[in-house]
């Protein structure tokens, strides 16, 4: 019986745009980036049909609220495999952070249940799948630098130029609920931009006190451009010098107490890295 490692790469939005909304759901215009920075899968069958799920993070819920679970029961449900599941979740995405942690876990468990099973799935199916359990996970399906619009659901590979990108993830989290919320509640039209702006985000604009000022230590520290990713609360500053981002990482805990930085590069999407059989 087989067993697979799955990891699931971060997200990070270069631009994001809310154009409009359809049905209750946002319509989006964004550049989107996986970077690697990892959580960790393991997922192997159950015979006895039980569906198992645990993590090195406690405040990751365990009840139908989870990603994983969802997309499990999704998986087995859709390809009527008569199977349970064990899967362990090494968390290293901080959560509420804007990083799509929730979505590139769900997103590793759909692969993975895709190589366990040995499913033939195209990139259509795997993409109807996805935004099922949530708007990013289709982009996290696919992963690397891509223009994703609509509901998150269509999605453009691109080839773009890479960066050299530190992470700093303050010390609170963001509701994504509450931030499109209180978005809403703030702008009574929607705008599309022409084109694209690097390092711009629509959030912003009801980010709290705190995003402006990391901003602005990204735009001291030489960073070529600087945002806000997802809804919050973490910012990215991408650089075009290496050495420029390694002193704003060392300079970081100089001006602000209990932030944490991640240095990271793009890399592809999901990957699974290990099938192994057990006795």
């Amino acid at each position: 019986m087989d067993e697979v490692w799955v990891m699931c790469p971060a997200k990070i939005n270069l631009f994001l745009n809310i154009i409009g909304s359809e049905n209750d759901m946002h319509l989006l215009k964004m550049l989107n980036q996986t970077v690697d920075l990892y959580d960790y899968l393991n997922i192997k069958p159950n015979p006895t049909g039980a569906l198992t799920f645990q993590c090195t993070n406690a405040d990751i819920p365990l009840d139908d609220t989870n990603s994983c679970l969802a997309a499990a029961t999704l998986m087995l449900a859709y390809y009527n495999i008569n199977c349970g599941l064990d899967i362990t979740l090494t968390k290293n995405i901080p959560v509420g952070a804007g990083l799509g942690g929730e979505s590139t876990d769900a997103a590793g468990v759909i692969l993975g249940i895709k190589e366990l099973f040995n499913l033939k799935i195209d990139r259509k199916e795997l993409i109807t799948i996805g935004k099922q359990i949530g708007a990013d996970v289709p982009f996290c399906l696919i992963g690397g630098p891509c223009l994703v619009q609509g509901i998150g659901d269509h999605i453009t590979k691109l080839k773009m130029r890479n960066y050299h990108y530190l992470i700093i993830h303050p010390s609170f989290s963001i509701s994504t609920a509450k931030a499109f919320q209180a978005f809403d509640e703030t702008c009574s039209n929607y705008k599309e931009l022409n084109g694209f702006i690097l390092g711009h985000n629509d959030f912003e604009i009801i980010s709290p006190k705190e995003i402006q000022s990391i901003k602005d230590y990204f735009a001291d520290t030489g960073a070529f451009f600087t945002n806000m990713t997802g809804t919050g609360s973490s910012v990215i500053g991408a650089y075009t010098n290496a050495k420029k981002r390694l002193r704003a990482l060392r300079g970081l805990k100089n001006y602000f107490q209990g932030y944490q930085g991640y240095v990271v590069e793009p890399c592809d999407g999901v990957q699974v890295i290990k099938k192994s059989r057990l006795n």
